[in-house]
């Protein structure tokens, strides 16, 4: 669903010559952000927490070349997880540092903003469950309960490789999972958008 919103961004940055931001939920993490740059095939930067602290010139260079360089098509779309650093403050576009950068570096005349962000954090969470879902869900319920009735407790249910396991609570209490920047879907996505690394 986020593809597919990202796409129709797209269509609405290239249609007027805009730089589109999306920020997508993430809670300090970013699979979400570099899945749906995958799934759409149309963004020009992607920003993760993993990263840690960004360059923010370093962005706006990229999207100026990748936009308006020597084959200039015009528009750009940036995707943000959430938490990236610094703060993005896309909350408040009007109070951005990082969308003034942007506005300051490819103002237009006689537009008053180039601009936009879209955060579809809510209309995303919404989205019903697909039937990959839903059978997913069942079957990590299904295994819960089976693991309990024969007497487990401290555990959740994940998948592994093809089956369904238990894990302890002291096994991931507290942890989050990290997108590895030298795993195979960050480096797929820096293929995608020819990215350089944005740390600064």
């Amino acid at each position: 669903e986020a593809a597919r919103l990202v796409n129709a961004i797209r269509d609405e940055a290239e249609s007027n010559n805009r730089i589109g931001i999306v920020e997508v939920m993430g809670a300090g993490v970013g699979h979400t952000a570099a899945h749906t740059a995958l799934a759409s095939g149309e963004i020009d930067a992607v920003l993760i927490p993993e990263e840690g602290p960004i360059d923010i010139e370093k962005v706006v260079q990229r999207v100026h070349k990748r936009a308006f360089g020597r084959n200039p098509k015009g528009y750009a779309v940036i995707l943000a997880s959430e938490q990236v650093k610094p703060e993005l403050g896309l909350g408040e576009p009007g109070k951005s540092a990082f969308v003034e950068k942007f506005e300051r570096r490819f103002e237009m005349r006689n537009v008053r903003s180039r601009v936009f962000v879209n955060r579809p954090q809510h209309y995303l969470r919404a989205v019903p469950a697909n039937s990959k879902d839903k059978v997913y869900c069942r079957q990590l319920a299904n295994c819960a309960v089976d693991c309990a009735l024969a007497g487990y407790t401290g555990f959740s249910i994940s998948k592994w490789l093809d089956e369904l396991v238990m894990i302890p609570f002291v096994r991931n209490a507290g942890r989050k999972k990290h997108l590895p920047l030298d795993g195979t879907i960050w480096k797929q996505v820096m293929n995608l958008t020819g990215q350089p690394e944005f740390p600064a």
